[in-house]
């Protein structure tokens, strides 16, 4: 028979208890998720239920941001290093969002340097997709947008879609079946391209036509909305400016063309409404 000091009798009786607490752990995790995670059944729920893993994806429940600089933040964080509060951690990246009744918000945030949420700085890059109860919806870029540069226009065109050429460094953008360049005030402040002529011309839209000489300018026929053509008379004959297909052009009526005298120069404007240039 085998006789045990008080200490050793200690020793077994803190195994055992350790023993019995491990237990209970392992029953509390097995009834909490940890069987369904073996199984690959059910869910799995951490912290408090804010979190849910399931076959069809995870979920986090979440229906406001926490304030600026405080503790709260619920997210699937990219880290150097883990942490207890990612949220105030220097170089990560996450995504966030949150959904209530009024308004669903997600976003991805690329953060390098220290911690800005502790208000120490940092340099952050973020892109916000919103949409709201009322009908609006809004897409966010801090601090900016940036296009990837293209050496041609888009094979597939769609009305709204907007993008960088750098063959031509142009921004383009597609209207109801047009695609144009934007204007910028490099640019030079000005929709318009110059283009010298000394005979018949058909001008198209966005032409600033110098014209010299005794002969008629064209306008184009049933433009964009809003299109622009300048003519002016660099040259001592006269030039006319004639509607293109059944437009009319306006003045103080409507007429069929107009002449441009020499040092004269007019701007014409399309109001696809009633189908005529106004003459400036």
């Amino acid at each position: 028979m085998v006789t045990l000091t008080d200490g050793e009798m200690g020793i077994l009786e803190q195994q055992a208890a350790d023993g019995a607490r491990a237990l209970r752990i392992l029953n509390q995790l097995i009834a909490n998720g940890l069987e369904d995670m073996l199984t690959g059944h059910g869910y799995q729920y951490f912290s408090g239920g804010i979190k849910r893993l399931g076959k069809h994806g995870s979920q986090t429940t979440k229906s406001a941001n926490p304030a600026l600089g405080t503790k709260g933040f619920i997210a699937d964080f990219w880290v150097a290093d883990f942490s207890i509060e990612p949220g105030f951690l220097a170089n990560r990246g996450y995504v966030d969002g949150y959904a209530n009744t009024t308004e669903t918000v997600m976003s991805v945030t690329a953060i390098n340097g220290a911690s800005p949420t502790d208000g120490t700085g940092g340099t952050v890059a973020a892109a916000f997709v919103s949409a709201l109860a009322t009908g609006e919806k809004y897409v966010l870029f801090r601090p900016m947008g940036l296009f990837d540069p293209l050496a041609a226009d888009p094979t597939v065109l769609g009305d709204g879609g907007m993008w960088y050429r750098s063959d031509t460094d142009q921004f383009r953008g597609r209207r109801n079946g047009v695609t144009s360049n934007f204007l910028m005030t490099g640019d030079g402040g000005a929709a318009f391209a110059v283009t010298n002529q000394t005979g018949t011309y058909t001008a198209a839209v966005n032409d600033f036509v110098a014209a010299s000489g005794t002969f008629t300018v064209t306008l184009p026929s049933a433009p964009a909305a809003n299109s622009l053509i300048a003519v002016k008379n660099v040259g001592s004959g006269i030039i006319t400016v004639a509607r293109g297909g059944a437009d009319t052009i306006y003045d103080f009526s409507s007429i069929t063309s107009f002449t441009a005298m020499p040092g004269e120069e007019y701007t014409v404007i399309y109001d696809s409404t009633n189908t005529r240039w106004l003459v400036h």
